[in-house]
């Protein structure tokens, strides 16, 4: 019996008002690319919300 849940790597880009959303959005994709060329697509996530800048954006990235 396999009992364990399927886990997924959630990546979301995180900004404040003093860093560029654009900077936060291209290290999120580069950091993808190079996971996804290492390991695949299957474990990881990457979270349509944009930028996370409070815990109100948190919430709707989770």
């Amino acid at each position: 019996m396999n009992n364990m849940p399927e886990l997924k790597i959630g990546v979301v880009a995180v900004s404040r008002d003093c860093f560029p959303e654009s900077l936060s959005v291209n290290r999120r994709q580069a950091l993808m690319k190079a996971y996804t060329k290492k390991y695949g697509e299957t474990e990881i996530y990457e979270c349509p919300v944009c930028i996370v800048e409070s815990e109100i954006h948190m919430v709707q990235a989770l």
